[in-house]
């Protein structure tokens, strides 16, 4: 069985701290989903 680096690479994005706030609205609700770290509130996509 081949080992799936991608996954194991995902997983180490996912446990990185995320932002306290957004920058554009200032909203606390920071979510990480589709392999991207997001603002609920406006939308905006971190770096």
């Amino acid at each position: 069985m081949a080992y799936d680096y991608t996954q194991k690479s995902l997983q180490g994005l996912e446990n990185e701290e995320k932002p306290k706030e957004c920058p554009n609205c200032k909203s606390k609700e920071i979510v990480f989903e589709n392999e991207e770290i997001i603002c609920k509130k406006c939308g905006f996509v971190f770096e």
